[in-house]
């Protein structure tokens, strides 16, 4: 969250003005403990003390391992001999790290409890909003579920992944509009499916990423490659919400607006396959510069 989303929290929890000065105040108070403790963590890392590999047996056989294969590699040997020693060793060293396992360095103890300090505060905060808003409006969910789409730490490296289906619906055919109100459930039925996938897609991201750095310190590649696996399928996850819903949305349409919708969804969900012509270019190039 952030000081700019309090007018949207209290336009949609229509807020009197008493109340929004009381949100204001709740959530600088948050925003002061987040720069707060990120000022105090980020000097803790950079003091940190550099991981020591020497006293990692894991490292230690590694580094043998990968002594063995220097020394392979400088005897003369056939091109076929020479990959099947660096394979050999690839998967020798893989094995080491079968199942993936990575002793947390003090970086990622420092982050790991900055997380649980985050959570916290972020818990203080929902219960005082709780403490002002109006108990009988029912879309407080709704609310945090756009913050967190908007707030993302993390940017979308597959396609569809941060596409917002219904931003397509009410931005062309308005959120009171009949179109929107047919499809009031499967939108929201998307809304709630498409958080839980990128809260999924967040923690994962927030978990390994640290991991990953460690295991490249550390030199341990199974570690980073069961990273990517997991991050790959978190995002592919999310696109998938996407693709999925594009059908459901559209079933919800009259028919003349589906296809519309589907196009729309598809252009910007895959802008590598939809891109505009050369023609097109050319006639928006004129478009823009007519006198």
């Amino acid at each position: 969250i952030r000081f700019v989303d309090a007018p949207l929290i209290a336009q949609e929890l229509q807020l009197d003005d008493e109340r929004r000065v009381i949100l204001d105040q709740i959530v600088m108070d948050y925003l002061q403990f987040v720069r707060r403790e990120t000022a105090s963590i980020v000097e803790r890392l950079v003091a940190a003390e550099p991981y020591d590999t020497s006293v990692d047996p894991s490292a230690a056989g590694r580094d043998e391992l990968r002594r063995e294969l220097r020394r392979a590699l400088a005897e003369d040997i056939d091109p076929a001999g020479y990959e099947r020693a660096i394979r050999e060793s690839m998967q020798s060293e893989l094995s080491m790290d079968s199942p993936p396992f990575l002793t947390a360095s003090s970086r990622s103890r420092a982050l790991a409890a900055w997380d649980s300090m985050h959570e916290d505060q972020w818990a203080v905060l929902v219960e005082s909003v709780d403490s002002i808003r109006d108990q009988d409006l029912g879309h407080w969910n709704a609310v945090f579920r756009a913050l967190r789409r908007r707030n993302s730490p993390w940017r979308p490296m597959v396609y569809g992944e941060g596409l917002d289906l219904a931003r397509i619906v009410y931005d062309i055919w308005g959120r009171d509009s009949p179109v929107a109100r047919d499809c009031y459930q499967v939108l929201l039925d998307y809304a709630v499916d498409y958080d839980n996938a990128l809260l999924a897609r967040d923690g994962v991201l927030r978990r390994i990423r640290p991991q990953q750095h460690d295991a490249r310190i550390m030199g341990v590649p199974g570690v980073w490659i069961d990273g990517a696996r997991r991050e790959a399928e978190a995002r592919a996850d999310l696109a998938m919400v996407n693709e999925q819903y594009v059908d459901a949305i559209a079933r919800c349409m009259p028919a003349t607006e589906s296809e519309r919708f589907r196009l729309l969804a598809y252009r910007d969900m895959f802008p590598d396959v939809f891109r505009p012509t050369a023609f097109q270019r050319l006639a928006r190039h004129l478009r823009d510069h007519a006198q």
